[in-house]
């Protein structure tokens, strides 16, 4: 499972989604990006050191990030 977040401006971050594949994830900002009427002309991933991205779609003080559930890999490397 993945937790998709946006931030703000602020720097706030709200979660916008729950997905189980990455690919539902980069759907679940689409969707976001078209409720709130903003066409991004390109897509950048930044891969962060603690396994999550950071979604660069343009804008120069929001940000969308994908964050894996840790403990769900943890649960399948003990169980293994």
């Amino acid at each position: 499972m993945h937790t998709v977040l946006f931030q703000n401006m602020s720097g706030e971050r709200s979660t916008i989604a729950v997905a189980s594949t990455e690919e539902m994830c980069y759907r679940a900002i689409n969707e976001f990006l078209k409720e709130k009427n903003y066409h991004n002309y390109y897509t950048r991933v930044i891969e962060l050191g603690d396994g999550s991205k950071k979604i660069d779609v343009g804008s120069w003080s929001e940000f969308f990030f994908i964050v894996p559930d840790k403990s769900l890999e943890v649960s399948k490397v003990s169980e293994g």
